[in-house]
């Protein structure tokens, strides 16, 4: 069996370290946010910016954003000037001002999967994760030896909280032991595939 090599990368996926932060601004007038509607890639940066008002950005519920997608509810106001969530599954998002008590002021993300890369749930070389829920030890199983893959954890602010390229491995095992309990989101890009999945970490 192959020796696996985990190494920490100062880079994620070769879009990711092209991300791209879109900006939305936060006011009262003429819309809550504008632009209204954003077209971001998996990978982008959505950073709401406050200009006037008091705002709370985020979907009512996980109806209103793809499966697999982090959740977020932030206050956009003069104590809270900006936030930021990292894309990590494509689909159609839906988010409100004030989404505990929505009044109207609607706006939606397109995101795409990057340019080339087919994401989906049956990639070429990705099987499972097990050992889900996880305390300490994270593994992930792949059909068959890849020559590389580029692997980050996003939490479920959509921040990256750790970054790993593999080489010639059937399988990674990754030690989240010091991670705060809760979901997070492992992402595996390969040559030709890109992959999110759900985990619980307890």
């Amino acid at each position: 069996m192959k020796k696996i090599i985990l190494i920490l990368s100062l880079s994620f996926f070769a879009h990711f370290t092209q991300a791209t932060v879109i900006v939305v601004t936060c006011q009262n007038n003429p819309s809550h946010f504008l632009p209204v509607t954003i077209n971001p890639v998996v990978g982008d940066t959505i950073r709401w910016t406050w200009v006037a008002g008091n705002h709370i950005v985020g979907p009512v519920s996980a109806s209103d954003i793809p499966i697999g997608a982090a959740m977020w509810s932030a206050p956009i106001d003069a104590s809270h000037l900006s936030f930021e969530y990292v894309v990590t599954v494509a689909g159609d998002y839906h988010y409100v001002c004030h989404p505990s008590t929505p009044h109207g002021e609607d706006a939606y993300m397109v995101a795409a999967a990057p340019s080339g890369i087919q994401e989906n749930k049956s990639s070429d070389y990705f099987s499972f994760i097990f050992s889900n829920p996880v305390s300490e030890k994270l593994s992930i199983k792949f059909k068959s030896e890849i020559p590389f893959a580029e692997i980050n954890v996003v939490n479920v602010l959509g921040e990256i909280v750790l970054k790993r390229n593999i080489y010639h491995a059937n399988n990674a095992i990754f030690n989240v032991a010091e991670f705060t309990n809760g979901i997070y989101f492992i992402q595996v890009k390969t040559k030709d595939s890109f992959f999110t999945q759900k985990f619980i970490k307890e």
